[in-house]
């Protein structure tokens, strides 16, 4: 990502010796920041053993790193009591909570109720019968349909507060559903813009051509929907080919769905725009069921059992648990304002514990190794050449412009050259001291080599 990182961060730490009660944590510049612990085990005295750090790591430098310094404390710590009766509220949300999944979502800095609940919930899983062989639906892709239709809706929801502390609250509920056991955690952080859905399907029984979705219904019926691809974004009925793709494939593409996304989908109108993470990688966002809703709804498909197309080959059942993470923000309107955080909840941070203090590092506490200063502009690779020691970085403009673009490095650089994708020479471009100058076209992917 070519932007500035904000995001949770959680990290194994333990103490040696008994003692320690709590723990402070500040960046380089002594600025505090809030932590939250879980997965703890404790001395015989009470003090901590072990435990999982958990912590909003903020102005986390582009392609780079930052460091924070933990200090043990004897100081205990006390236990925060939040009155939970099915709705929950902080500085971005006020959200209440239902029968399968959240009935409202209500953006205080935008003023905007962002669900439609009356045909599903927010987070609710639900189940249907979809029958097909996978790779071998050339001509469209199976429909699911309402013959063993449920969801978690259907059941009294028994909602409960799992971890409440500095940095954020799970809520979470339990239920069975026809042919699994579904769990969610709705994770709510008090200072980032963000909810995470961590959903389970446990104790799948692997019945063949039985689907399960999640549903995020927004209260909007004119959206645009769009969702990232390798290296680009898609914004459903302006930018399919058009017509068929020709041979088997005889659907007109901008009518397929569901369909394959990278990191995340969303939908925006002239109001507000909400954009989903996902870790699965096919979604949805028209109603499949009988008596169809008009509005958007965001539905990543978690498992679909199906057997080969080969007419020897075998079922693909699945059976077991299976557990997905989806995480939403909600913004002004455009798909723009939500893609890097969508991105960034996939694309985790890798936090690195160390236990003492290395005095004669060669880096500073905070840096970048590459960046522009342009957000539209993806660094999608950094690595060493194939056949040097150069280094090789690509960059996509995911913009409809052309851009004249500055990459700016950690380390001098004494020579760069434009390449192809196999890292074969084009011609030389210009650099000067840390920094290199690139045309990128709209839309374009170009490969640099630094020396």
């Amino acid at each position: 990502m070519n932007t500035e990182r904000e995001d949770p961060v959680s990290i194994a730490v333990g103490f040696d010796k008994p003692g320690v009660y709590s723990v402070e944590l500040s960046d380089a510049s002594g600025i505090k920041t809030e932590t939250q612990l879980s997965d703890i085990t404790n001395y015989s005295d009470g003090s901590i053993k072990s435990a999982t750090l958990h912590f909003i790591a903020k102005q986390v430098p582009t392609i780079g790193y930052k460091t924070w310094y933990l200090k043990p404390s004897a100081k205990k710590s006390i236990k925060e009591n939040r009155e939970f009766q099915n709705e929950f509220e902080n500085r971005f949300y006020s959200i209440k909570f239902g029968d399968g999944g959240l009935t409202s979502i209500f953006d205080k800095e935008l003023n905007v109720e962002l669900i439609d609940s009356k045909k599903f919930k927010a987070g609710e899983v639900f189940t249907m019968h979809s029958e097909g062989n996978g790779a071998g639906e050339f001509a469209d892709i199976q429909k699911p349909d309402m013959n063993g239709f449920d969801k978690t809706g259907n059941y009294k929801t028994n909602w409960k507060v799992e971890d409440n502390g500095a940095v954020y609250t799970t809520i979470k509920f339990r239920q069975k559903i026809k042919n699994a056991v579904v769990e969610q955690k709705i994770k709510i952080y008090n200072n980032q813009k963000r909810i995470d859905f961590e959903t389970a399907l446990l104790n799948w029984e692997g019945v063949l051509y039985r689907e399960y979705r999640m549903a995020l219904p927004l209260n909007m019926t004119d959206g645009q929907v769009a969702y990232e691809v390798p290296f680009g974004v898609v914004e459903v009925g302006k930018d399919e080919m058009k017509g068929a793709a020709g041979e088997r494939y005889n659907v007109e593409c901008k009518t397929l769905h569901p369909r394959g996304i990278e990191n995340w989908i969303g939908a925006s109108n002239n109001e507000f725009g909400v954009t989903m993470s996902s870790t699965v990688v096919v979604a949805d966002w028209i109603d499949p069921t009988d008596n169809p809703v008009s509005n958007q709804i965001l539905q990543p498909v978690l498992l679909a059992s199906r057997r080969s197309c080969h007419w020897e080959g075998n079922e693909y059942l699945q059976t077991g648990d299976h557990r997905f993470l989806f995480s939403i923000t909600s913004h002004k309107p455009g798909w723009k304002n939500g893609m890097n955080q969508a991105r960034g909840a996939n694309e985790t941070l890798n936090a690195v514990w160390a236990d003492k203090s290395f005095v004669d590092a060669s880096l500073p506490e905070s840096l970048s190794f590459f960046k522009t200063e342009d957000s539209d502009i993806f660094i999608s690779t950094v690595k060493k050449a194939e056949d040097s020691n150069n280094i090789i970085v690509r960059l996509t403009n995911m913009d409809s412009k052309d851009k004249s673009v500055t990459l700016k490095s950690f380390a001098p650089v004494k020579g760069a050259s434009l390449t192809n994708l196999i890292e074969e020479e084009i011609k030389e471009i210009s650099s000067k001291k840390n920094s290199v100058k690139i045309e990128l076209g709209h839309h374009s992917i170009e490969t640099i080599k630094l020396k």
